[in-house]
């Protein structure tokens, strides 16, 4: 269970990845990379502490970034300046994640 978020969170990005660069799309394909983005970044947060990634608030933004991002994209939701505030979370996170902070 302690691989799980990070295995979620590399399958997404794996996804994520191969639809942008070959264009793929396919019946629900927004539906299904929004739920599977949601579930990796609740299972970071869900198991943040049993990850031993505690100590480093990256991760902890990271879990953040990807339920707010994939949430409000399930949900066709907006807000003001959500591109600024989430693009500025999502730099934060990784910069810390690369600091190891």
């Amino acid at each position: 269970m302690k691989r799980l978020p990070l295995t979620l969170l590399g399958i997404w990005l794996i996804v994520v990845g191969l639809v942008d660069l070959l264009g793929l799309s396919f019946a629900g394909s927004q539906v299904f990379l929004a739920v599977l983005g949601l579930a990796a970044g609740v299972t970071i947060l869900l198991d943040f502490r049993s990850l031993k990634l505690a100590k480093n608030l990256g991760w902890l933004l990271l879990g953040i970034w990807l339920v707010l991002v994939n949430l409000l994209s399930v949900a066709s939701i907006s807000f003001p300046s959500s591109g600024l505030l989430l693009g500025l979370l999502g730099v934060t996170a990784g910069v810390l994640i690369l600091l190891n902070r």
